[in-house]
């Protein structure tokens, strides 16, 4: 029964598991190291404002400015401005590991406001007694602050947690795998609803794990067992054990935090070791299927390649890993796109290895089934990806709707449109997106990697694509890798396989390019 109601879940069982595990180890690897450090800046927060018990203005107030401006970036902003320091740190800018270094950035500025506004419920006049008494502004931290505001630390705690969780399904940008990304790679994408839906459930799951579990040990410190009174004198003299039980709690959970993090870079580590003649081509989308298929195939193995496929969502970040040597080859883009991405990047250049094959633009439409029936002042949908929309108005402009100016080049644009006589109004879109737009508009420009996503063949559902010629080779689909591996020959092999009879399901899904 439930085979029938999540067929695609039940055909992924092994990348659920896996994807469940990289969501908790994100999740619980930052979770310890931003703890740290968000209980350290938030504390220093408090001591340090005006009034506080070692006041100093100045350092308050540069603590309080970076906390704010750190808090204010969007998080996928994040994942690229710190991907220079996140390459520093762990050595690469992709994967579950990578992914700490933004997470943590990310979440630990939160978690000190949040610890900053638990301390500061705590009574000003026990402080005060305290500070009356000779106590030591550590003894007032550890014993006033820390004991006093310890059911709110765990309440922010819990929150910063759940909020953790929900950043990791935003780290699949750069290939960190998890819950999240294979709900929106995956599940999204390729319009598998039981995906979405098992990997939201799991994820919800963990959500009501953290907060039970969090609520049992608020109850403990607080000690509130099933709402009844106990002698004062009592009180205190348990409160204090239970206390001491939960900071025993909390750093056993630590330890076990790290032992966690520890077996699973240990893990990446030896599997890195026993792979190290493994080329690792990074690719997205149905081509990511494609180049599973390619690297167990026979053809694979008569060349005595060991292929390990990496998917990595966004383009640039994938382009990004390459030329940092993250990933040896990629395998998802045309010529155009490299060329466009290099003229941008010049310091991080990327070289050609060779052809694959093309992948169809099409211009698809749910209102009319023939091009020269679309109307005047049609809306037609078109990628807001320099590399994409520039194709998809070559196409166009082949199709007879508009003239281009002269010299158009790889990085054009709408403006760059000197004729249209059917007055078309163009809509920039997500170019992921077209299969979901398709409906509500005139026509929409899909390639064909996200077109078979959406379930769209291009040679029957199309009302024009691209042909195989002269004027569609820089729309070729291509393996790169860095300039500096531009002649490794074990590299250059990859291509050989494509272009081999012996795989067929490859030749099924795309039209290969003649590399004579």
């Amino acid at each position: 029964m439930l085979e029938k109601l999540l067929p695609n879940v039940f055909q992924m069982k092994g990348q659920f598991i896996q994807a469940t595990w990289e969501t908790l180890y994100m999740t619980f690897g930052s979770a310890v190291i931003s703890a740290f450090l968000g209980l350290f800046l938030g504390i220093f927060l408090v001591i340090t404002q005006p009034g506080g018990i070692l006041e100093d203005r100045v350092t308050y107030s540069l603590l309080d400015k970076v906390t704010n401006l750190l808090r204010s970036i969007p998080f996928i902003i994040l994942l690229a401005v710190i991907s220079p320091l996140t390459q520093y740190l762990i050595g690469t800018t992709v994967g579950t590991t990578a992914s700490l270094v933004p997470l943590i950035c990310g979440i630990f500025p939160f978690y000190a406001r949040q610890v900053q506004n638990a301390l500061l419920d705590v009574d000003d006049g026990v402080i005060e007694a305290a500070q009356a008494m000779g106590s030591s502004p550590a003894a007032i931290i550890f014993r006033i602050y820390l004991r006093e505001g310890l059911a709110d630390i765990v309440r922010v705690s819990i929150v910063t947690i759940i909020s953790l969780i929900g950043l990791t399904t935003m780290a699949g940008a750069i290939g960190s795998g998890g819950l999240g990304d294979i709900a929106i790679s995956i599940g999204y994408a390729r319009f598998q609803n039981d995906v979405i839906l098992v990997a939201m459930l799991i994820i919800l799951i963990l959500v009501f794990a953290v907060q039970i579990i969090g609520d049992w040990c608020v109850g403990l410190i607080e000690h509130r067992p099933l709402g009844r009174t106990t002698n004062p004198a009592r009180t205190e003299k348990s409160g204090k054990g239970v206390k001491q039980s939960f900071w025993w709690l909390a750093g056993s959970l630590a330890v076990v935090s790290l032992i966690f993090v520890g077996i699973h870079t240990m893990t990446t580590q030896a599997a890195q070791a026993d792979q190290t003649k493994t080329i690792t081509i990074g690719s997205q989308g149905t081509d990511y299927e494609t180049w599973k298929y390619i690297a167990k195939s026979q053809s694979a193995k008569d060349l005595g390649l060991k292929i390990k496929v990496k998917q990595i969502t966004d383009g640039v970040q994938l382009n990004q890993a390459t030329s940092q040597g993250n990933v040896d080859v990629n395998a998802f883009q045309s010529l155009s796109y490299v060329q466009a991405y290099n003229q941008q990047n010049k310091g991080n250049k990327l070289a050609v290895l060779g052809t694959t094959y093309l992948e169809p633009m099409g211009i698809y439409s749910k209102k009319y089934k023939n091009i020269v029936d679309l109307p005047t002042g049609a809306t037609v949908a078109i990628a807001n990806n320099p590399s994409q929309a520039t194709r998809g108005l070559l196409l166009l402009q082949k199709a007879g709707l508009i003239t281009l100016k002269k010299g158009f080049g790889n990085l054009g644009m709408v403006n760059d449109i000197v004729a249209n006589p059917k007055k078309l109004q163009f809509k920039k879109i997500d170019d992921t997106t077209g299969p979901r737009v398709i409906n509500n508009v005139d026509a929409v420009l899909i390639s064909n990697t996200v077109a078979l996503e959406g379930d769209l063949n291009v040679l029957k559902d199309s009302i024009f694509h691209e042909k195989v010629d002269q004027s569609t080779k820089a729309n070729v689909n291509i393996l790169v890798t860095a300039a500096k591996n531009k002649d490794n020959q074990e590299y250059k092999k990859i291509g050989q396989i494509v272009s081999s009879k012996r795989d067929s399901k490859v030749h099924s899904e795309k039209i290969l390019w003649n590399q004579n």
